[in-house]
């Protein structure tokens, strides 16, 4: 290798090492990746002094909002309903049973014809 590559690929390392500081201190700080781009210092401890002015001018990114759960509810610890009540859902509004066929129900004379 030459000595320009040997620089290149010195540069290159030190970038990517600066950019991998960046990211560990935005995501310990609660950062986003985004936010996280824009921190300034020559080493961590800069960078953490930058993240927390950035957090003290800003604000912390909002945490995501966690539905309550319990027992009764419709939705599980991901925030979504669970299999079995999406299904139950789709054959009331479908018609259907358990099996896919469909259900003959009743509608009255003032549905069919409006």
């Amino acid at each position: 290798m030459t000595p320009e590559e040997i620089a290149a690929v010195a540069a290159e390392r030190d970038t990517a090492r600066q950019e991998l500081a960046r990211l560990r201190v935005g995501l310990t700080k609660g950062l986003t990746p985004e936010q996280s781009a824009r921190l300034r210092g020559a080493d961590e401890a800069e960078m953490t002094a930058d993240a927390d002015a950035l957090k003290a001018e800003f604000g912390a990114p909002p945490a995501p909002a966690r539905p309550a759960t319990g027992s009764g509810s419709d939705v599980n610890a991901s925030g979504h309903m669970g299999i079995e009540r999406g299904a139950a859902l789709y054959r009331a509004k479908h018609g259907v049973d358990e099996d896919g066929v469909r259900v003959a129900r009743y509608m009255p004379r003032s549905e069919m014809f409006g």
